[in-house]
């Protein structure tokens, strides 16, 4: 063994950083390597872009120096994110029982969707409490919030958010063991109905939100083309990113088929979600509790179709000449391009 650590020494001090790595390598097969040599190893995995070795020493690391946890955390997130390795709690934090989890039905929506719709019938027919993972009351992007979700761990919750699958709300779920339900929508048919939307409430969802009711439905329109579309496409696409490869296995839905089959859809979510099952009898008494409150449902027009009718010429062809860019990588015909 002595002769190993020898000749790993004349390597570091030669500057063979990748004849080192490898020396590391050999010597952890005959056992645990020393505390000294794990950091070494992870210097190293790092430096030579091998970051799944980097990881693997990163979270030795966390357990052998808990003083300096916070320090091989940050590095993770990056970490995580070059080798796609899946996330776990202890990448983030301490002291955080995951399997102390309340039921949670989590979904990443469209505006526009029918998210709030299928939260609250959720929450009803499951006796959820409707919570947010992020910070409300302000435009910002409804990003998962990692302390947040710690923090209320144990709350049975039901959970809407607008959120794409970004290289952080990815890892997220993956370290809180949820997969979520995924609901998208005819993109020109969400635009119109953020146009009512943005036009008739005082919700914060823009920086002109204050005057763009007094501008009239046209420029309304325009406004929220050229501000959401981009979004919408990209909120699609890193869902389907997600899917191929395999990081997360969300529930699909789409609000055309929410609209035909809403006790399916609950039947779906409530399996997806591993909650327990309910009589068609008390899904029906969910959805009419939710439809007679007319703040949880949120369902306004609704209409398929009027997206394409309401939308000029010119706006098609600029939310087309978007969705462009992403065809031929993935098929966008579900949210109608």
């Amino acid at each position: 063994m002595q002769h190993l650590f020898e000749e790993l020494q004349s390597h570091l001090n030669s500057g063979d950083h990748q004849a080192a790595l490898e020396m590391i390598l050999n010597i952890e097969k005959l056992g645990e390597i020393p505390h000294n040599m794990e950091s070494i190893k992870y210097q190293l995995s790092w430096n030579l872009g091998e970051y799944d070795l980097a990881l693997q020493s990163a979270r030795r690391l966390i357990e052998l120096e808990p003083d300096n946890a916070s320090t091989f955390r940050l590095r993770n997130h990056i970490l995580l994110n070059k080798c796609h390795a899946r996330a776990s709690i202890d990448d983030f934090m301490d002291d955080v029982d995951v399997k102390s989890s309340g039921k949670k039905f989590v979904m990443s929506a469209m505006p526009k969707s029918g998210s709030t719709f299928l939260a609250h019938s959720i929450a009803k027919l499951h006796d959820l409490s409707i919570f947010a993972y992020f910070l409300r009351g302000d435009e910002s992007e409804q990003e998962l919030n990692l302390f947040i979700m710690a923090g209320t761990i144990t709350l049975p919750s039901s959970t809407q958010q607008h959120f794409r699958a970004t290289e952080t709300n990815i890892q997220l779920l993956q370290a809180f063991n949820i997969e979520p339900v995924v609901l998208s929508r005819n993109i020109f048919d969400a635009l119109v109905s953020m146009a009512d939307m943005v036009e008739k409430t005082h919700l914060p969802v823009a920086f002109f939100q204050d005057w763009i009711a007094d501008v009239g439905r046209e420029k309304c329109l325009e406004a929220v083309v050229c501000k959401w579309t981009h979004w919408y496409i990209e909120y699609y696409v890193s869902w389907q990113r997600v899917i191929r490869q395999k990081r997360l296995s969300p529930l699909l839905l789409y609000y055309e088929d929410v609209m035909k089959d809403k006790i399916g859809t609950l039947q779906q979510i409530t399996k997806h979600c591993g909650l327990e099952q309910k009589t068609t009898g008390e899904i029906e008494e969910a959805i009419r509790a939710t439809e007679d409150d007319k703040e949880t449902s949120r369902i306004n027009v609704g209409r398929s179709g009027r997206g394409r009718e309401q939308l000029s010429q010119s706006q098609i062809d600029f939310i087309d000449r978007i969705a462009d860019v992403y065809r031929g990588q993935y098929d966008l015909s579900p949210i109608g391009l």
